[in-house]
């Protein structure tokens, strides 16, 4: 999002994978709020440092979150290269315009598993962005790692999308 409201008229077609999109002035906590954000969430799924600056991925969490499809060797391969976010990446609001990530064309590839940006809310903030055409997937949110050919494929019939 913020590669396209910096720079729209470097981007052709902007491809979001099962990609939390907020709103103008919202924040990634805020998606909380938005229409099918799942009543019960499960744990969350991230933790928080002592002083609230850092949030870290906990491992046992997100194996069934972002994972569900993958290999184990897959999963810990991607938990390996965790490293920890400044937290200030869920909760700073982002700024977006109608001429800059508004004005850029956007398709959205949903993932039917995934269990960490569920489908129901994948539709919510695809449609609010003006995605489209769209795209789905059967996987987790991983399908870089569960089923790359496939994603591989989808990506390629999205670049080739007239603007």
């Amino acid at each position: 999002m913020v590669a396209a409201e910096a720079v729209p008229q470097r981007i052709r077609r902007l491809v979001c994978l099962s990609a939390f999109l907020v709103k103008n002035g919202d924040s990634f906590v805020d998606v909380r709020s938005y229409p099918g954000y799942p009543a019960n969430p499960g744990p969350p799924h991230f933790e928080f440092s002592a002083d609230g600056r850092v949030i870290t991925a906990i491992p046992s969490l997100v194996r069934a979150r972002w994972y569900n499809d993958c290999t184990d060797a897959d999963i810990d391969f991607a938990i390996a290269h965790y490293k920890p976010v400044p937290a200030e990446e869920l909760t700073a609001p982002v700024n977006i315009t109608a001429a800059g990530f508004g004005s850029v064309p956007k398709s959205y590839i949903h993932c039917t598993l995934d269990h960490g940006a569920e489908p129901a809310l994948q539709e919510t903030m695809a449609d609010a962005a003006g995605c489209g055409p769209n795209f789905t997937l059967p996987t987790s949110h991983s399908p870089f790692l569960s089923a790359p050919a496939l994603l591989a494929d989808t990506l390629v019939k999205a670049a080739e999308l007239p603007v």
